[in-house]
């Protein structure tokens, strides 16, 4: 047997929908619903915004040791050997 179409969907970002099955919502579950989708919403780019931090950080970090060999390496390049 065919699934029963979802009676209703919410958003919950980035094209993810929520299907809700069974009789209509109340308006206090619905308003329910839609608050718990909006935690997920908030979960999800607290997540997206974790990984950006994160990968920020790390291009961070190697700029900050190629400026360090970048002046260690001048600093050589600028000193005269001894002779």
């Amino acid at each position: 047997s065919q699934p029963s179409a979802a009676s209703e969907t919410v958003p919950l970002g980035d094209g993810v929908l929520l299907a809700l099955y069974g009789h209509p919502l109340s308006g206090d579950d619905r308003r329910v619903v839609y608050a718990f989708a909006a935690q997920v919403r908030a979960a999800r780019e607290q997540r997206v915004l974790r990984r950006q931090a994160s990968a920020a950080l790390a291009m961070s970090e190697a700029d900050r040791l190629r400026t360090a060999i970048l002046r260690a390496v001048s600093h050589d390049l600028r000193t005269p050997l001894a002779s």
